[in-house]
């Protein structure tokens, strides 16, 4: 399966990196940083949602 993938720095640790990866190979380096950034905002709602709202449970 083709993927592209996208090599981050670490903000302040130069030697450090985040790869991010989609098999949306239209997608340009920036646009993929761009949706991950979205992604991850969503995913620590969800993560806060389940701890303090009890949603643990459930499927979200």
């Amino acid at each position: 399966m083709p993927m592209r993938l996208v090599f981050v720095a670490k903000r302040g640790k130069a030697d450090q990196y985040l790869v991010l990866t989609t098999t949306k190979l239209s997608l340009n380096p920036t646009e993929i940083i761009q949706i991950y950034g979205r992604r991850w905002q969503i995913e620590c709602y969800f993560k806060i949602a389940k701890q303090y709202l009890q949603f643990g449970q459930t499927q979200i």
